[in-house]
């Protein structure tokens, strides 16, 4: 569902029991770390894939392209660039870091986000506009297992250390938009 965030369009939605089989997306994500070299980005401890497309994530692919292609998803022309595995485990996090201008983020949970995902509101540090809002400088937003957020991607983010014995397993996808071809309103 489309909402707002620090004045900022972000969707959140909530898992599709009819096409989430936790089981399934668990296994396909421990097939890719199986067969994938570690890389480290913003990654303290656990494991990130390389860029994964669609071949390389079927299951995780459609059921966020399923999301995207909603009639809640995204409004606009859109392409996923480049998408990747996270498996964490107890003591593992994210730093701060952004995915650049002119695009989107999307985080889809395999399993729990326990609130760990920050995001910093750098659109707007006035203390009282922020009350009168009812925003805060910082978002974290509650997300269960096969539930997809999205956000701009230039908005600072990082994810918490887990804390749990059961792993923390995501997808995350850099979403851009395609130009349309409006020659017709140039006359």
């Amino acid at each position: 569902m489309l909402q707002k965030l620090f004045g900022v369009p972000y969707w959140h939605f909530k898992t599709n029991e009819e096409t989430f089989d936790q089981q399934a997306f668990i296994d396909e994500a421990h097939t890719i770390q199986a067969t994938d070299k570690k890389r480290i980005v913003s990654n303290r401890g656990g494991w990130q894939s390389a860029f994964l497309d669609q071949k390389d994530c079927p299951l995780a692919w459609e059921y966020v392209r399923n999301f995207l292609e909603s009639s809640e998803g995204i409004p606009l022309r859109h392409k996923i660039d480049q998408g990747w595995l996270n498996i964490n485990k107890e003591g593992h996090y994210n730093v701060v870091h952004t995915h650049g201008e002119g695009r989107l983020a999307c985080v889809f949970y395999v399993t729990d986000s326990m609130r760990k995902l920050g995001i910093l509101n750098t659109f707007c540090t006035d203390m009282a506009c922020l009350q009168i809002l009812g925003e805060g400088e910082c978002f974290y937003p509650e997300c269960d297992a096969g539930d997809m957020i999205i956000f701009p991607a230039k908005l600072p983010h990082w994810v918490e250390s887990h804390n749990e014995d059961e792993e923390r397993i995501s997808y995350a996808f850099n979403i851009s938009f395609i130009e349309q071809n409006n020659d017709h309103l140039k006359r």
